[in-house]
């Protein structure tokens, strides 16, 4: 850590480029000038998303949703969120819900300028617990913050997953009780319309 702090800032970025997005994520935490530079650069936040498989419509979502060991977790004071641990060694880095990384949008910003589908953030979830097997659209009106600007849709992630913990518990819109909560890990289809799955674990895994 102490060689890489004593580059130049530009070298730095450089050196945090190569870097995958969840240890951006990690990194953030690492030093002030690291979570500055990771939070300002638009060419590193551009590897936090996954473009759809579909080449009809430009629309990317950020990879919390598709990358395979990320696990959320939702308790009586909220969510957490869970990346995979980078070694059997190490442990896993636990999100809250106020980290900055949270005001990051759901869906990749388009171009200026660039006109957005509707089609390009439809977005069904499947596994949600009053729907049983059956997909639920999202409904974005009932999402607090998202608004439709020039067809994109912008939501950040934090109220995203905020209002997806309404939906989590046994009966939708009631707290957890204190000590309850509930886990489980995202699949994603990568093609459109965008298609989130829950799925339940029994138990957490190792943190």
């Amino acid at each position: 850590m102490s060689v890489i702090a004593s580059l130049p800032v530009e070298l730095q970025e450089q050196v945090l480029l190569n870097l995958s997005w969840d240890d951006h994520f990690r990194c953030a935490y690492v030093c002030k000038t690291w979570r500055t530079i990771i939070l300002s650069n638009a060419r590193i936040k551009n590897g936090w998303y996954l473009a759809s498989a579909c080449s009809s419509a430009d629309s990317y979502i950020h990879r919390i949703f598709t990358t395979t060991g990320v696990e959320c977790v939702y308790t009586a004071e909220g969510f957490r969120l869970l990346l995979p641990a980078r070694n059997s060694s190490s442990g896993r880095l636990h999100l809250k819900p106020d980290s900055p990384l949270f005001n990051e949008f759901l869906f990749k910003p388009p171009l200026p300028g660039s006109k957005s589908q509707e089609v390009a953030y439809g977005l069904y979830l499947l596994g949600i617990p009053l729907c049983g097997d059956q997909m639920m659209r999202v409904p974005w009106e009932y999402v607090e913050g998202a608004s439709v600007d020039s067809g994109y849709l912008r939501v950040s992630i934090r109220n995203f997953l905020q209002w997806l913990a309404e939906l989590m518990g046994p009966e939708p819109g009631i707290p957890l009780e204190e000590g309850e909560e509930y886990r489980f890990h995202f699949w994603c289809n990568q093609d459109l319309p965008w298609m989130i799955g829950l799925v339940p674990q029994t138990s957490g895994l190792e943190e």
